[in-house]
């Protein structure tokens, strides 16, 4: 008898633990997906090109973290020079995540918590000297602010430098005229060249 409560027993704790696992779980799942989230609004562009028209989709250009190497957003130039990279979206787990990675700097603004995230907005120009194009501008930095509102949602903001405006031009590089060189030529009568042509003989 005390052999069969004992194995009831060890049931009910299997069975309550199990239950227990599953709620944590599920509280878990339910606060990730209600984890504040934000995201910036777009990331704007331009570029131009002095030398000849610009041409859709001709130059590429990536938004990277200032000290990273892969891109993060990437797109091509629109007809009118108009470059739209598309939104950040961040999470408070990604922002603690990008703190402690060094990316991000954590701080308080208006006493609430925030983070600063600092990128790199740059052209990519392998091949560009190829095809006659020389690009004029650095990497252009973009520092975007993500504070806690208090109130259980996240708000994002960014600013630029140089207002993300890339210069380029293109050349043919050094034109060389070339000119036929025209040798003298000497005129003779045909009285003389009768002339001479009897002494010879």
């Amino acid at each position: 008898m005390q052999l069969i409560l004992a194995m009831v027993f060890a049931l009910l704790c299997v069975c309550f633990s199990g239950s227990f696992a599953f709620a944590d779980s599920g509280n878990a799942s339910a606060a990730n997906a209600n984890e504040a989230s934000c995201e910036t609004d777009a990331i704007v562009g331009t570029v131009k090109i002095d030398g000849r028209p610009l041409h859709a989709g001709e130059f590429d250009f990536g938004v990277k973290y200032a000290n990273g190497r892969d891109d993060l957003l990437s797109a091509k130039n629109e007809a009118d020079g108009t470059i739209d990279f598309g939104k950040l979206s961040f999470t408070v787990t990604s922002l603690d995540e990008l703190a402690q990675n060094g990316i991000a700097e954590k701080t308080t603004i208006d006493g609430v918590p925030a983070w600063i995230v600092y990128y790199l907005v740059h052209e990519k120009t392998n091949g560009l000297s190829d095809v006659g194009v020389t690009p004029h501008t650095a990497p252009i930095s973009l520092v975007v602010t993500v504070k806690d509102e208090g109130n259980g949602a996240l708000s994002a903001s960014f600013r630029t430098a140089n207002e993300l405006r890339f210069d380029n031009t293109y050349s043919t590089g050094e034109r060389r005229i070339c000119r036929w060189k025209k040798e003298p030529r000497l005129l003779i009568s045909r009285e003389s060249f009768d002339s001479l042509y009897r002494q010879r003989i």
